[in-house]
């Protein structure tokens, strides 16, 4: 499971509440979580691209670099 992230783990790596993952994950472009066991967990490699495409945004370069 060292490629899913739970919702510690998200709130932790981000430093935001609770309440904060969850107004972002009602965003349409937020990592879709995957239902394991019942419980939500995110794919490591899905939000970390999701991150590298916003730090891109943020500072206005296009994607290629």
């Amino acid at each position: 499971m060292d490629g899913l992230m739970n919702a510690v783990d998200m709130m932790e790596f981000l430093r935001i509440s609770r309440s904060t993952l969850y107004r972002m994950s009602q965003r349409e472009d937020f990592p879709r979580p995957v239902i394991v066991s019942g419980m939500k967990r995110w794919r490591r490699d899905e939000f970390e691209s999701w991150l590298r495409a916003k730090q891109v945004a943020a500072a206005g370069l296009s994607p290629a670099g």
